[in-house]
């Protein structure tokens, strides 16, 4: 029909597209081998910066664009006056603007933008927390525009309480933002410090904390943002750093501590060891039955030995603040009521009760809510493992049955706690500081990994048969130094080698595993095994 535009049918305008993506590419891959060859030829000039712009606009996510860029422009700064550097660091804002208009969450354009204001004089910061907070607007999760704010809000020297405040702003806009609980998370001990030092923030926005994010965790039960911040503030109240046992043996004080240090490098944050013999410090070897820089369980080698009436102390200090002070009583000792968890003041335990009611009103709802009974769980750990200790055991069963791609998670959870158990029930019903015909019964107990082996540093008889352990497991075992009988029938070990060398190991029995042959003749090399039964 005459004086009508004549419409392209569906095939045709396939084929016209077909044709303009090609021609892209090809212009696409001419760029990349020009710029390739000008690196290779050490060409630092203003072609490459412009045939790398052509090509970061079509696609901002190749790094190594994004470095030969940054190189050129640091050889050509060396030839151009200050207001001419600026205004290549202005052009490559403006450069990173549109390819956040590409890529909101273009890892290079981020990066490069940091680059940027971190090379030109006097940027302006309040520009960029304007862009933080209009890029936020359209996503507020965009976890890459909350690592620039950090870094924007860092160099602006915005105060923390502001921050704080902004955070609070995006959560009520939207509960299910990790980057905002994340940020939190790591003003409030600086905002709200524990004066006492007994927790990292004070006790009542601590209660504050947990009732804010009870509310968002029960507006979406199924979100996991808020359970794992509700988490870290279950985790703020472990206790410190503390000794667990210590024994002085001819010329070494062997000390079991809770937590791994570093005892080689006093100069490392972290908890430290300080020795007094008779009221003088002695200096000596520090060597780690782990064979690592991180360990439980430290030796002091010295240069002359230990006299039965030598006072020993030991001073356990983090920074300025002494965590923990003992002495040892006929050349050892032991914690006498081992501490996983931190204790609780009555109001902060009222909280944390209410919340454990308002969990089980919602597991009511809907039982099979992972992150629910996950928190329940963990409540009731912190609250009181001993009264609650069926129950955590169950629940642990449970979310292996309905969160099955997790299961291996919850299985070491659930072992860990389970030793937990048997360490508090071993030292309550042993003397011990006479363990020689005392056996640490741990079997049949489904584990799947060792925890807490520093605390059985003194044990002689450990019993770890019929549990699902793995070889990957048996490193833990480096604390077991006064060991002499180890039991690990029906387990899950199939190599010997991650076994560390006990020195008063006399018997091991090793049935019902399924080990590799080539693996055993490592056992020769404990100095003092007598009977091996594989």
């Amino acid at each position: 029909m005459h004086g009508r535009i004549k419409t392209r049918t569906t095939a045709e305008q396939e084929r016209i597209k077909k044709l303009e993506r090609e021609k892209k590419v090809e212009e696409y891959k001419k760029s990349m081998e020009s710029l390739i060859e000008l690196r290779k030829s050490g060409c630092y000039e203003q072609n490459a910066v412009d045939i790398s712009s052509n090509i970061l606009l079509r696609n901002p996510d190749i790094i190594t664009v994004w470095n030969y860029r940054r190189e050129t422009l640091l050889h050509m700064k060396e030839n151009l006056k200050e207001d001419e550097f600026r205004k290549k660091m202005e052009g490559d804002l403006s450069l990173t603007e549109q390819c956040l208009r590409i890529n909101p969450k273009s890892y290079g354009s981020w990066h490069h933008r940091m680059w940027v204001l971190c090379n030109m004089p006097d940027p302006n910061w309040d520009h960029e927390l304007m862009l933080c907070k209009r890029y936020l607007e359209l996503d507020e999760r965009n976890f890459h525009c909350w690592d620039y704010r950090r870094f924007i809000a860092q160099k602006a020297k915005v105060p923390d309480m502001s921050e704080y405040e902004y955070t609070l702003e995006k959560i009520k806009v939207n509960f299910s933002n990790y980057s905002a609980w994340h940020l939190r998370s790591k003003l409030l001990p600086k905002i709200f410090p524990d004066v006492g030092n007994n927790l990292p923030i004070n006790e009542e926005k601590h209660k504050e904390e947990l009732e804010l994010v009870q509310n968002a965790a029960f507006t979406d039960p199924n979100d996991q943002s808020a359970w794992f911040y509700q988490r870290w503030l279950l985790g703020l109240t472990q206790p410190k750093t503390h000794f667990v046992c210590a024994q002085a043996v001819e010329n070494q004080i062997i000390i079991a501590v809770s937590k791994n240090i570093n005892q080689c490098h006093s100069s490392n944050c972290g908890a430290f060891i300080r020795v007094e013999i008779n009221n003088e410090k002695v200096n000596g070897n520090w060597e780690s039955t782990s064979k690592k820089p991180q360990s439980s369980v430290w030796i002091l080698n010295l240069d002359s030995k230990i006299a039965e009436s030598d006072e020993i102390t030991l001073y356990l200090e983090e920074g300025v603040t002494l965590n923990d002070k003992v002495q040892l009583k006929d050349l050892k000792y032991i914690q006498n009521h081992p501490d996983f968890m931190a204790t609780f003041s009555p109001d902060l335990k009222e909280v944390l009760n209410d919340e454990l009611l308002n969990i089980d009103q919602l597991l009511e709802l809907e039982p099979d809510s992972k992150w629910t009974l996950l928190t329940k769980v963990l409540l009731m750990e912190a609250l009181d493992a001993g009264k609650y200790e069926n129950n955590i055991i169950a629940g642990y069963k449970k979310l292996i049955e309905i969160d099955h791609l997790r299961s291996g998670y919850y299985k070491d959870l659930s072992s860990k706690f389970i030793t937990e158990c048997a360490i508090r029930q071993f030292y309550a019903k042993n003397d011990m500081f006479n363990l020689s015909n005392s056996t640490f019964m741990l079997n049949s107990k489904s584990l799947t990994f060792l925890y807490h082996m520093q605390y059985l540093m003194l044990l002689e008889k450990v019993d770890l048969s019929c549990n699902s352990l793995r070889s990957e497991s048996l490193s833990s075992m480096h604390c077991l130094i006064n060991c002499k009988i180890l039991n690990l029938d029906d387990n899950k070990i199939t190599t010997l080698i991650f076994l560390p060398i006990l020195p008063k190991l006399t018997y091991i029995s090793l049935l019902k595993n399924n080990i590799d042959e080539s693996s055993i003749p490592y056992l020769k090399t404990f100095p003092s095994l007598e009977e091996i039964k594989v």
